[in-house]
């Protein structure tokens, strides 16, 4: 009797198409992660998968000098951190004004979900590269439709309120200002993507660790094995 051969899922299958590099492992160096030409976003990419799971995914991006994204939008959460460099990106929902805002290293961002964004590097002469973590596995798998998950007009109406400048802050009801992650007295202990993490009892290391995404969050300053974690290295730690 001979093995079936496994099925592939939704979300893999579309990933493939992407055309882009797809690392996989238990850990990545960001800065270092091949990345190829990305018809769909407009600049350079590539997907970093830990572990096989498809709950999350991360990818990064890579943006020339003076260049900038293709106008995009989807229906999945992004969270953006950015590795190298310095730039802005633009954000709208149709009917509603442009609003804009810079970034540089070590930031950290969300994008407001199905919104409009274009992202654009601030350099000449360097490169920007980020990394982001989304939940389009999750999205992919459940509704199988590349239309409905980046064609899609729908307005979270719930998130925004009809206010001049919408994305100043005031019109979500849950945000949070994070400072830049490369300042913050908490770098070495706080995930940049803790997005939907789940926890792990980790007995060699002699904490509790929520393994994230990408990273390791730990709530013990002194004793945790992992506190001087680089933030542009990928690190899953099996329990």
């Amino acid at each position: 009797m001979t093995n079936a051969a496994p099925i592939e899922s939704t979300y893999t299958k579309w990933q493939r198409e992407e055309g882009v590099p797809v690392h996989t492992g238990f850990w990545a160096d960001l800065n270092a992660v091949e990345v190829a030409p990305w018809e769909r976003k407009g600049c350079l990419g590539a997907y970093v998968d830990l572990a096989d799971q498809e709950s999350l995914d991360a990818y990064v991006a890579e943006i020339p000098g003076g260049g900038q994204t293709k106008v995009q939008r989807h229906m999945y959460e992004e969270t953006i951190y950015v590795l190298a460099g310095r730039g802005a990106t633009t954000l709208w929902y149709d009917g509603i004004k442009k609003h804009t805002f810079e970034w540089q290293e070590g930031s950290l961002f969300a994008l407001p979900l199905n919104c409009w964004y274009q992202h654009f590097n601030g350099q000449a002469d360097q490169p920007v590269r980020y990394v982001a973590v989304t939940t389009a596995p999750l999205c992919i798998n459940l509704f199988h439709s590349k239309d409905f998950v980046y064609n899609n007009h729908f307005v979270f109406k719930d998130r925004v309120t009809p206010i001049e400048d919408p994305f100043s802050g005031k019109g979500f009801q849950k945000t949070r200002s994070i400072p830049d992650s490369a300042n913050s007295p908490y770098r070495s202990r706080v995930c940049h993507m803790a997005l939907s993490a789940s926890l792990a009892l980790n007995k060699r290391l002699g904490c509790v660790c929520r393994i994230a995404a990408v990273g390791v969050i730990c709530p013990l300053k002194s004793t945790c094995a992992v506190q001087n974690m680089r933030l542009d290295t990928i690190v899953l730690i099996p329990p």
